[in-house]
């Protein structure tokens, strides 16, 4: 019937995925430092919160830089390889 423009989602969506990740960051906050006051665990999970990879070991980093190529890719290179 009316023929409204369509608005674009594209803010909404990284505004709410900014969001989870703030909460997100302040339960670990809260897990990790469960002694400091509110203010401590805000602070804390703005600041953290677009990079909530702790460390580089093992079991935290890209499994591709620790075990090599997936089998996914292995089979892939194997199907496509012409020599």
């Amino acid at each position: 019937m009316y023929d409204f423009p369509v608005k674009n989602k594209k803010r909404a969506d990284r505004r709410s995925k900014k969001f989870k990740m703030r909460e997100k960051a302040e339960q670990i906050s809260r897990r990790w430092y469960p002694t400091y006051d509110e203010s401590f665990h805000e602070n804390w999970s703005v600041k953290h919160a677009d990079n909530l990879k702790n460390c580089s070991c093992h079991m935290c980093c890209n499994r591709r830089s620790v075990e090599g190529k997936s089998i996914q890719e292995r089979r892939n290179e194997y199907k496509y390889d012409l020599t």
